[in-house]
């Protein structure tokens, strides 16, 4: 039974059996390398959650934790949140010799069913067993509703829809009874420590979310929080702040190392508008566009500093900086999906930086342009051999400024013609680049920990 309410121990489990899905589809070597990563990091959290887990090991395509009953139902919630892993259960290990074993399924059957309940049995075996997967689902279900009716309680079959099932996963050295299948927040790959990317992080709206869409493909992600403590963006009168660092508290605590982040104070990049936004290169730039834009270029040369790269370690392994995640408000405006955005996005492209936008991160309008093309692309290949090329094709232009445009341009947007002019003089400005380095000289690098509990 898929299990998303509140997890409630009805029997003497020993063990918890957890599965993945993606590590299944790796070559072995691949897949042998990712246990192992996964299964450590699952020992690490656990431990750092006061969790004693007696043994650990892989088997069969399965995660096997040997845990006490008295600590079962905290380690369950804590396995919810465990990057990875798509579902686990709290099983007991029984012999697979039939009577002692159709015994533990009398008991467990009276710990797990109650009166009036729908049920269904589950059998997986070798191939070598003496009864065939059907021939004990059958007994089994016989045996059960025999029980039940023995205590004068009634029991129901139904194979379609049953409100519990009775799961059995006869191995060649012993069995396994379990009787809830719970499935993980996020699934995905295990998070590996030698791959990361910056997070740009303001304390807007999906950060977080965008964040963890990457994670679970196995990246750590590093958040780069900017903030200042100007009117309306300082601690005590903006959220901003607090927000980051809330959902940096939330992100640390489903990595089983110290999660590096880093801080900019941008304080002295909002002086600077306040001081110089009557100038030409300037005026034609709100405080917020002005902000984003230098955010950009600190960003852009964190990923060029070998220095900062040295400080950047998990696990004794120097991390290696992939590129950048945006979110939603990161750079699109909700008010302006037309001319803020899209100047502020070619900005972005302009510093050759490597993004990655997940789908939630993309204003509505964007989507719906990449939906309508992909629609017009699958039926235009339905009648042709499949390209690769073909399909990518429409979405780039000659001009590598528009790669990741996927909606037209409206037309009081500034043409490419004035926006080189704009960033050409952007480059030239010493002011500018004095300003980004006197930011990058008071970046904070430090590690968060956190705990589920």
């Amino acid at each position: 039974m898929d299990k998303s309410s509140p997890i409630s121990i009805v029997a003497p489990y020993n063990m918890i059996i957890a599965r993945y899905v993606e590590i299944g589809l790796k070559s072995r070597k691949v897949r042998n390398r990712m246990e192992q990563r996964l299964l450590k990091h699952i020992q690490a959290i656990l431990s750092r959650e006061s969790v004693k887990c007696e043994k650990a090991y892989c088997k069969w395509g399965r995660l096997i934790f040997e845990i006490s009953a008295q600590e079962m139902e905290k380690t369950l919630l804590i396995f919810r949140n465990i990057i990875g892993i798509h579902s686990y259960s709290p099983v007991i290990q029984v012999t697979n010799q039939l009577d002692q074993l159709f015994q533990a399924i009398q008991d467990f059957s009276l710990n797990y069913l109650t009166d009036n309940d729908s049920f269904a049995v589950r059998v997986k075996r070798f191939k070598t067993f003496p009864k065939t997967s059907l021939e004990l689902e059958r007994e089994i279900g016989e045996l059960v509703l025999k029980t039940f009716q023995e205590k004068e309680k009634t029991l129901h079959v139904d194979l379609d829809n049953p409100k519990k099932t009775i799961y059995l996963e006869v191995k060649e050295e012993s069995a396994y009874l379990f009787g809830d299948i719970y499935y993980t927040a996020w699934g995905g790959n295990p998070i590996e420590n030698d791959k990361a990317m910056f997070t740009f992080w303001k304390g807007l709206p999906g950060e977080l979310a965008s964040a963890f869409l990457l994670t679970r493909r196995g990246t750590v992600t590093i958040p780069v929080i900017f903030y200042d403590n100007s009117t309306k963006l300082t601690q005590d009168e903006n959220p901003l702040l607090p927000i980051s660092m809330n959902n940096l508290q939330v992100l640390s605590a489903y990595y089983s190392f110290p999660l590096p982040y880093i801080m900019v104070n941008m304080k002295s990049v909002v002086n600077f508008w306040e001081q110089k936004n009557e100038e030409e290169w300037l005026v034609s730039f709100s405080k917020e566009d002005f902000y984003n834009r230098v955010a950009i270029l600190i960003i852009s040369n964190l990923l060029k500093q070998k220095n900062l790269a040295d400080l950047l370690f998990c696990q004794n392994k120097r991390l290696l900086i992939k590129g950048v995640i945006f979110s939603n408000h990161s750079l699109f405006n909700p008010a302006d999906h037309s001319n803020y955005s899209i100047d502020l996005l070619k900005f972005v492209q302009r510093q050759s930086l490597s993004c990655f936008f997940p789908l939630l991160g993309l204003p509505s309008p964007v989507i719906n342009q990449i939906e309508l093309s992909l629609t017009k692309q699958s039926y235009e290949l339905i009648s042709t051999e499949f390209s690769l090329s073909s399909l990518i094709q429409p979405f780039l232009t000659n001009s590598a400024d528009d790669r990741a445009i996927f909606i037209k341009h409206d037309t009081s947007s500034r043409d490419d013609d004035e926006l080189v002019e704009y960033f050409d003089k952007w480059k030239e400005s010493e002011d500018l680049e004095n300003l980004i380095q006197q930011v990058l000289a008071e970046i904070q690098i430090r590690k968060s920990v956190s705990h589920f509990f």
